[in-house]
């Protein structure tokens, strides 16, 4: 068993946890699914942007932990497709156009901005 894996086994898991919960109250607070998945998305790039400034090395054990195993958890494209899916079949297009680059810009900006927070 590699060293690594019950760190990234824990972080997955309190990643997926802090994902299944932010769903939970943003569909509470009656946000559009589609916003909530962009917080999150965003929020695990930000965790990653910070893992790999802080621990530059591919094989440290806090960098698997909090990038592949809470981040990873954290971050989620399945429900992602989900929601798209289910917006097609609604015939809910909207929604679709704006999520989707919205998605991958916030992933990229915030993976940035963990970065650089990290790095100066």
């Amino acid at each position: 068993m590699h060293r690594a894996l019950p760190g990234i086994l824990v972080g997955g898991v309190v990643g997926s946890a802090t994902r299944w919960a932010v769903l939970e109250l943003g569909a509470a607070a009656e946000y559009p699914s589609t916003a909530t998945l962009v917080v999150v998305n965003a929020l695990g790039c930000f965790v990653l942007g910070v893992a790999m400034a802080r621990w530059p090395d591919a094989t440290d054990r806090w960098r698997l932990s909090i990038g592949v195993g809470f981040a990873g958890g954290l971050t989620t494209f399945s429900a992602l497709a989900v929601d798209i899916a289910a917006r097609l079949h609604q015939g809910d297009y909207a929604p679709i156009v704006a999520s989707v680059p919205a998605q991958l810009l916030a992933g990229v900006v915030f993976f940035v901005i963990g970065r650089r927070i990290t790095t100066t």
